[in-house]
């Protein structure tokens, strides 16, 4: 083949025809792959690259934005959005964005949302909400704020998209602020450095990874990240030429063994994980026929996990009743894992107002590793009204390590203002076999018959009056058919017979009458005042 117009280049140190050919294939491959140009914001450390750096950009925000919706209102202190439409939520993606536009026209956000009490509402983030704020130093209202004879304010709407990028550095300009610097750069491409000079020996052939007959995978993206007490994996990748859907497996023991994370059409995709020094993540695209293509590998270090004092708000506390069963546990390791994470029960049903609000949450939590399995399930049910609150909430807790300890808690608590009341049942294995305790924290406790209904008189009580601890028994009290006590104080006494050493009748009142019948001494005494 001729070019009838060829690109001319004067190349300095070039000692022979096949290094020229490498060379201009190169200068080929980037005029042809590296034609994306993208541009960023990074913070002082950005200083630290220079023009031919290769950086890795991750993000997770669209692509593109699919859907658009007005601004009917907006609720600031729940941070609730509500759009003229029902949007559509997709339940495979980890999060949701939504993008403001504001009155110059400019973008307020990307912001994470979730879904509200139904598909027109949205909650904005709160730690993505502190962030656009401060950066665009203009708060939500602010920017959703329109004159009456104004269009209503619009907005964007995606589920997040996982992606990540190898860049090229081309130009940085420092911001004014002193702190921050803009960052320009080409997406790079594999394909560019696949370049053979003439009189190199090729690699075998095997197999044809470029065939179109086989998809190949390239440009893998994978973060390990803490969500509550798991890890979670995150992965996205450019699709595949041929592939239909794709494959991903998962290795914790340096590529020994595969374990399948993910299957489907979908290029992203979230999974729980185990803890391990590394996670090796491999992808591969499968063909309308069945073809499973070439893995690409990559591998990732997980966070360590992080279980904070802060998450817990389940503790088991010494019983000087009972004190064999907490004593114990306070020696295993794994009580401070029975656990309730903060903030992230997930909204099952909410509606607010200015004034009142009422929510439904659930939480549910796991985590596998290498030492321990943990479960976690609740449920909150919350109501709200000016500044009065309270809460009613349940949880299921199940630990298991590897030592074979295991404990097991259920709770019932009706909370407001700080004050508290419910019910704790634990059970645990030690030392001592397995025990179990059941704790009550009530004013008063009630068991009535079967069948009597809640307002009905109860049976037997325990309760506090004026401070002081009482037992209230209504029927007759059978143990072994005897009484052992100290001192019992009775109006009347009636009995078969008795087997006592000395009666005595006001003998120590000055002033009355009385008698004193002594059995061990023999002797009865008589007397008036």
């Amino acid at each position: 083949m001729t070019l009838a117009k060829p690109a001319r280049v004067q190349l300095t140190g070039v000692q022979k025809r096949s290094q020229a050919a490498g060379l201009v294939r190169f200068m080929a491959g980037e005029n042809q792959y590296r034609r994306v140009m993208v541009s960023w914001t990074a913070r002082a450390e950005g200083r630290l690259l220079k023009r031919g750096d290769l950086v890795v950009l991750s993000c997770e925000e669209p692509e593109t934005w699919g859907q658009s919706a007005e601004v009917v209102s907006y609720n600031d202190a729940f941070r609730q959005i509500t759009f003229d439409h029902d949007l559509e939520w997709d339940t495979n993606a980890l999060n949701h964005y939504v993008e403001i536009r504001r009155r110059d026209g400019q973008p307020w956000g990307p912001v994470r949302v979730t879904r509200g009490t139904s598909d027109r509402i949205a909650i904005v983030n709160a730690v993505d909400y502190a962030n656009e704020a401060t950066r665009q130093g203009m708060s939500l209202p602010d920017a959703i704020a329109r004159s009456d004879l104004a269009d209503r304010p619009t907005a964007a709407f995606s589920p997040g998209e996982p992606r990540t990028f190898r860049v090229l550095i081309t130009e940085g300009t420092p911001d004014t602020d002193g702190e921050h610097i803009t960052l320009t750069g080409v997406l790079d491409d594999p394909a560019v450095y696949d370049v053979t000079e003439t009189g190199v020996t090729p690699l075998p052939d095997i197999p044809d990874v470029f065939s179109p007959a086989i998809p190949v995978v390239t440009a893998i993206g994978a973060q390990v990240y803490q969500r509550g007490l798991n890890l979670i994996l995150q992965a996205g990748w450019q699709p595949a030429k041929g592939a239909v859907r794709y494959i991903a497996d998962v290795s914790y023991d340096n590529q020994q063994t595969w374990v399948r994370a993910y299957e489907g059409d979908k290029t992203t995709f979230e999974a729980i994980v185990a803890g391990a020094q590394t996670i090796y993540l491999r992808v591969a695209g499968v063909t309308d026929s069945n073809v499973i293509g070439i893995f690409s590998v990559v591998s990732v270090t997980p966070p360590p996990l992080i279980a904070s004092s802060d998450f817990f708000i389940m503790k088991i506390q010494p019983d000087d009743l009972v004190p064999e069963l907490s004593r114990e546990l306070e020696g295993l390791d794994l009580l401070d894992q029975i656990a309730d994470l903060a903030g992230e029960g997930r909204v099952v049903a909410e509606e607010a107002d200015d004034r009142a609000r009422a929510a439904i949450l659930q939480i549910a939590e796991v985590e596998v590793t290498a030492e321990k399995a943990l479960a976690i399930f609740g449920t909150d049910v919350v109501a709200e009204y000016d500044e009065n609150a309270i809460t009613v909430g349940e949880r299921f807790t199940a630990v298991a390590d590897v030592t074979g300890q295991l404990i097991g808690a259920w709770k019932v608590t009706i909370g407001s203002d700080g004050f508290f009341t419910g019910l704790q049942l634990i059970g645990a294995n030690g030392p001592g076999g397995f025990q179990s305790e059941l704790k009550i924290a009530v004013d008063k406790f009630l068991i009535g018959a079967p069948g009597s209904g809640f307002g009905a008189e109860a049976v037997f009580s325990i309760g506090t009056r004026d401070g002081i601890g009482r037992m209230v028994l209504r029927g007759d009290f059978i143990a072994d058919g005897s009484i052992n006590a100290n001192q019992i104080n009775v109006v009347a006494l009636s009995a078969i017979s008795a087997n006592i050493g000395t009666v005595a009748s006001s003998a120590n009142v000055p002033g009355t009458g009385g008698f004193i019948l002594d059995g061990p001494n023999r002797r009865i005494e008589i007397w008036d005042v």
